[in-house]
C-alpha cells in the first residue's frame, strides 16, 4: 500500500509498461532530431563555412598583380633623300570581354577531388597562410601546385567561376588556359563532403610528409 491506495499487481505492471513505452518514444524522437541536426550541419553548414572562409581569405591576403611598364619604341627617322612611306591602316581586332561568372552551384554535392600540376617549368607563387606576399618557387614538369575539391564538373570550370576572388585564382585559371598548368580529374568522384575532405587532407598531408611543407597553392590541409 502507498499513500493509502492498495493497487493490484496487474495494474502496477500495466502502469510500468506504459511508462517504459512513453520513454522509448521520447528517446527515439530525440535521437532522430539529433541525427537530422548532424546531417544538416554536414551537408549545408560546413560546406558553406569552408567555401566562404576560403574565398574571404584569398581575397584579403592575396597580392595584386604588378603592372610592368612597356618601354616605347624609338621614333623611326626617314632619310630626306627618300620619300616617306605612306602608312597603311592595319585593322585592329576587337576583343570582346568575357563576363565574370560569379555564380555558385546550387547543389552542395556530390564532391570531386583534383590536383593542379605543372606542365611548363618555371617560377610560381608559393602561398603560405598568414603571409600576404607569396614567395617564388621553381617547379618542374609534373610537380603538384595545388590539391582541391569542387562540386563543378571540371577543374577549368571551377576556376572560371571564381577568378574574381583573388590573384591566385586568376593566375591558376590563366595557366590552365595557356597550358602551363594541367589537372588530374579525379582522385575521388561524386562523393560526399566528409569523404572529399578526407581524401584531400590525405593528399596534402602526404605531400607535407615528403616535402616538409604544403603544396605552393595550398594554405592549409583543406
Amino acid at each position: 500500500m502507498a499513500f493509502g491506495i492498495d493497487l493490484p499487481f496487474e495494474i502496477l505492471l500495466l502502469i510500468l509498461v506504459v511508462v517504459v513505452v512513453l520513454l522509448y518514444f521520447v528517446l527515439k524522437a530525440l535521437v532522430e532530431a539529433l541525427v537530422a541536426l548532424v546531417k544538416w550541419i554536414g551537408d549545408v553548414a560546413i560546406p558553406w563555412i569552408c567555401e566562404t572562409a576560403e574565398a574571404i581569405w584569398d581575397k584579403f591576403v592575396s597580392t595584386p598583380p604588378i603592372t610592368v611598364p612597356v618601354p616605347e619604341a624609338p621614333p623611326v627617322t626617314v632619310p630626306e633623300t627618300k620619300p616617306a612611306p605612306i602608312p597603311v591602316p592595319v585593322p585592329i581586332p576587337i576583343t570582346v570581354p568575357i563576363p565574370k561568372d560569379e555564380t555558385i552551384p546550387r547543389n552542395r554535392g556530390p564532391w570531386n577531388v583534383y590536383d593542379v600540376h605543372v606542365i611548363i617549368p618555371g617560377d610560381y607563387g608559393d602561398y603560405q597562410r598568414g603571409i600576404p606576399n607569396p614567395t617564388s618557387v621553381y617547379l618542374v614538369t609534373g610537380e603538384i601546385y595545388k590539391y582541391g575539391r569542387t562540386t563543378y564538373s571540371s577543374v577549368l570550370r571551377r576556376y572560371e567561376a571564381f577568378p574574381w576572388t583573388s590573384f591566385k585564382e586568376a593566375m591558376i585559371l590563366e595557366n590552365l588556359k595557356n597550358g602551363k598548368f594541367g589537372a588530374v580529374e579525379w582522385y575521388a568522384f561524386r562523393v560526399n563532403l566528409a569523404l572529399a575532405i578526407f581524401v584531400e587532407t590525405g593528399l596534402i598531408s602526404a605531400y607535407e610528409a615528403i616535402r616538409g611543407k604544403y603544396p605552393p597553392g595550398n594554405t592549409g590541409l583543406y
